[in-house]
């Protein structure tokens, strides 16, 4: 319960994360577009001095520091560098807040006016979602910057009432921002983890059928614009009604986990999605793999499950709990369909079945498991130099 709370916890701090270095992004870009506009408004109504003097030097870090923004986000996101995040959009927000305070003093200076001050307040308001520690400080920051525009410009009567209001004001949308921020990324995240969870198999933590389809929907258009091969891996349990009836339903889910957890760790490329599609029945969708390759994989998946030595009730194949195999592959098109990938590997589990079980059936041949190191090279020679394939061939980015 706590580990899942923490993971939570976490995909929402990367969700404020993203959502503070969008906002940064966007009043970059906002700000040079800003500038560029009133610049030109300057100059073409005779009003130069707005832009010349102190005033230009901070004009001219807020354009120059927005580039720097931009590119280094470009940068960061391009190169997928997450420890950068958090201390770029910090970083970006104290240093546009304080240009903008001390721009607004210079303002201030030359035309009396708390205009550009009130710009200031709306963005510490707006613009970040800060934890409460950052808030604290972004508190004391607009406190201190308040007393310097108070006493520093010896502002009085009605002006100091403004600002002072317009603080408090700030204070409040500021906290009513991060609030409303906070409980939008909880919501999505916990909506994406129904979701999610919606697509697994309560038993076993694999794919559920829903999950499947959802998952070889997507990654089928991938495939087939990229002529990759893709492949259904079924497995089936033998007799599994007999290991129920004789050990009872505890023991069999049990038994169902410890074969879901064997394929889990053998087939776990991340283009390998792990199904369970019915009770003793189970699924890989993969890409990018040749017939020996895939013949390599069942069969680590086979043998990697008889050595877990689950007792069986049924003695006809083995003392121990074995599975039977159908392997199917073909690069898709616009002609054909999971559904057909599907039903092929459905077709040479059942041929696997028919030939005695604890077997892997692939294009029509059958494949049983060898029980020596001289019988399981021999059996990697039927197939193509299989033993020695790479496993990892093209895979759908």
């Amino acid at each position: 319960m706590e580990g899942s709370l923490f993971h939570k916890s976490r995909v929402i701090t990367k969700r404020l994360e993203e959502l503070n270095l969008k906002r940064c992004l966007t009043t970059s870009v906002c700000t040079l577009f800003l500038i560029l506009a009133l610049s030109i408004m300057a100059f073409a109504t005779g009003y130069k001095e707005l832009i010349t003097g102190a005033r230009l030097k901070y004009i001219l870090f807020l354009v120059l520091f927005s580039f720097v923004y931009i590119f280094t986000q470009f940068f960061a996101t391009k190169y997928n560098k997450k420890k950068l995040i958090k201390p770029l959009y910090l970083s970006y927000y104290f240093m546009y807040a304080f240009c903008l305070a001390a721009l607004s003093h210079v303002y201030y200076i030359m035309s009396k006016e708390i205009s550009f001050y009130t710009f200031f307040l709306l963005f510490v308001a707006l613009v970040p979602v800060l934890s409460r520690k950052e808030q604290l400080l972004t508190l004391l920051f607009i406190t201190a910057s308040d007393f310097a525009y108070l006493y520093v410009h010896n502002i009085t009567g009605i002006a100091r009432i403004h600002i002072v209001l317009l603080t408090v004001v700030m204070a409040v949308v500021e906290t009513f921002v991060n609030v409303s921020a906070i409980k939008a990324a909880r919501s999505d995240t916990a909506l994406k983890s129904e979701r999610h969870k919606a697509q697994l198999d309560p038993l076993t933590g694999l794919l559920n059928r829903r999950g499947l389809e959802s998952v070889v929907e997507s990654a089928w258009t991938i495939c087939s614009r990229n002529r990759i091969a893709t492949s259904v891996i079924m497995l089936d349990i033998d007799f599994f009604k007999a290991y129920n009836d004789t050990f009872g339903h505890p023991a069999g889910d049990r038994c169902i986990k410890e074969i879901a957890k064997v394929i889990n760790t053998t087939a776990k490329r991340n283009t390998d999605y792990n199904s369970r599609i019915g009770g003793e029945e189970f699924l890989i969708f993969t890409q990018g793999m040749r017939n020996e390759d895939l013949l390599m994989l069942a069969k680590r998946i086979q043998r990697n499950i008889e050595e877990l030595a689950m007792p069986h009730a049924c003695h006809d194949v083995s003392d121990y709990v074995t599975v039977s195999i159908g392997i199917s592959r073909f690069v898709p098109d616009t002609h054909r369909t999971f559904k057909e990938l599907y039903q092929k590997a459905d077709h040479e589990l059942y041929n696997a079945k028919q030939n005695g079980r604890n077997c892997i059936s692939i294009n029509g041949s059958i494949f049983s498991r060898p029980t020596t190191q001289k019988t399981f090279e021999s059996y990697s020679s039927a197939y193509g130099n299989a033993r020695n394939s790479s496993y990892y061939i093209k895979v759908a980015k």
